[in-house]
């Protein structure tokens, strides 16, 4: 395993394995040398062509000066050294020389935002790193005008909700265009933050306007609020979400859906320990769940007495024991030879070779005390 893990570490940190990755040049002395009196002079004399180049890229930056890179004749090394000399220079120009446009737009990106001039994301080729420069600047800027420059839906919004955000201002959201696809999305955002429903009537009625509604609903905890959602679904939904934050099993009935109703009902009753309200769960999957969750949690196998299955109460008082690390909790199991597993098995998990005397079969107790120290479970 650490072997793997070693050898992804390789291949991500060094992408150009196979041109020499320089992943020890810290430790070149030469280089170094060559490096710190920022003499290309030195680098030229290395016989490792790979070596040579990184040597040269690093005396380039350190020295500040592009020309250096015209030595290597290696692109990635050359695009690399341009990249590095440009970002130390603080010079845009020097992106310009890069031949590959992945290299040109990071070269591009990374000194339009340590100047945060949006006006150098205009040259990166790439549309989608050209509109998340776009955003990544106005957000730092806190200016929502530089925002329609991205000229992609969903970095607009983006862009515009986190800076609304950011002011806690839902006029930021009134300044995008009226045809924007986001709008309704960054003033739900803003309802949500500023916990205030009437912000929610600037949505369009429908769909939108009911996430708004059901957003507010949640963060305020305010089962009323789901009333005004005209969907059915998304009104259920609601009362499901709202009764999970409130950890309120009547908001859960509110909910005319079974599904929805069982989700707020298993979340509630698993933070309340109320094997009662797990009663009250229609699917039996999920019901299962809830007795097996409380029973874990709570360390505590008094709730496994209500599941029908065998298997199941079996499973359920085990995880209860293992929590526990209390083998007495196997004895709510009836059949004996199930629980006379468990006894071995807990025997097993918490090295406890005294809970094997609990076991009634010969057979299994034997093989209970032989098994306590080759971790073997049944």
């Amino acid at each position: 395993m650490k072997k793997i893990t070693t050898l992804v570490f390789l291949f991500f940190l060094c992408p150009i394995l196979l041109s020499g990755c320089g992943l020890f040049d810290f430790l070149d002395v030469d280089m170094n040398k060559a490096i710190n009196k920022k003499n290309p002079d030195l680098c030229l004399k290395m016989e490792n062509e790979s070596r040579k180049e990184r040597c040269l890229s690093g005396v380039a930056e350190a020295k500040k000066d592009e020309k250096i890179c015209d030595l290597i004749k290696n692109a990635g090394r050359k695009n690399s050294c341009f990249s590095k000399t440009a970002f130390a220079k603080n010079d845009s120009k020097i992106c310009e020389r890069i031949s590959n446009d992945t290299h040109k737009g990071s070269c591009y990106v990374l000194i339009a935002s340590e100047n945060k001039d949006e006006n150098l994301c205009d040259k990166v080729p790439n549309k989608n790193t050209r509109a998340k420069c776009f955003m990544d600047i106005a957000i730092d800027k806190n200016d929502e005008k530089i925002c329609e420059k991205a000229k992609i839906d969903s970095s607009i919004t983006d862009c515009y909700s986190t800076i609304a955000k950011n002011k806690n201002d839902v006029g930021v959201c009134e300044r995008m265009d009226e045809k924007s696809v986001g709008k309704n999305s960054c003033f739900s955002i803003m309802a949500e933050q500023m916990k205030d429903e009437n912000v929610c009537l600037k949505v369009e009625e429908g769909i939108n306007r009911d996430l708004c509604y059901r957003r507010v609903a949640v963060v305020i905890g305010g089962d009323l609020l789901c009333n005004k959602i005209e969907d059915e679904e998304a009104r259920d939904i609601c009362f499901s979400e709202v009764g999970i934050e409130r950890l309120d099993e009547n908001v859960c009935f509110k909910s005319e859906s079974d599904r929805h109703q069982d989700t707020c009902l298993l979340k509630v009753a698993i933070a309340k320990a109320s094997t009662m309200l797990c009663q009250s769960i229609k699917d039996e999957r999920r019901k299962t769940d809830c007795f097996n969750s409380i029973a874990r949690n709570e360390k505590d196998s008094s709730a496994c007495v209500y599941l029908k299955d065998n298997d199941d109460r079996y499973k359920c008082s085990y995880a209860a024991a293992i929590e526990a690390r209390d083998a007495s909790q196997c004895e709510i199991i009836e059949k004996k030879g199930t629980r006379d597993k468990c006894f071995h098995n807990v025997a097993v998990r918490i090295k406890d070779s005294t809970v094997c005397a609990q076991i009634k079969d010969p057979s299994e107790k034997s093989s209970c005390e032989k098994s306590i120290n080759l971790d073997k479970t049944q």
